[in-house]
């Protein structure tokens, strides 16, 4: 693959010995020819990501992630509370008698 433009500008940044080791492993299972391929190709993924979703922060997704599991929580907590207010009514005779067909179950036996 030749390359239409000339690759001049260098960025340096730093890892971890275990980032590294991480990042080497990537290139290998990827079949990179470098590790400045892989970091070219993450850096080119999140400036598209961006060009196609310029008001997207980052951390939307997590945002939005943790609000709908928040709600699912709330939702149980309102499920178990119910659940506890059935058990909370009483004797058993008074809570209705489930029916089948019409008739109570106790005769159905």
């Amino acid at each position: 693959m030749s390359v239409m433009r000339p690759r001049n500008r260098l960025v340096y940044f730093r890892l971890s010995e275990d980032e590294f080791r991480e990042l080497n492993e990537l290139c290998q299972v990827a079949s990179a020819r470098s590790i400045s391929d892989v970091a070219r190709q993450a850096v080119q993924h999140m400036i598209q990501t961006h060009r196609n979703h310029p008001s997207t922060d980052p951390t939307a997704s997590v945002q939005e992630n943790m609000e709908r599991l928040i709600e699912m929580i709330e939702h149980l907590i309102q499920r178990v509370q119910g659940c506890d207010s059935l058990l909370d009514r009483g004797p058993a005779e008074s809570r209705p008698v489930p029916e089948f067909n019409g008739v109570p179950a106790e005769q159905t036996k």
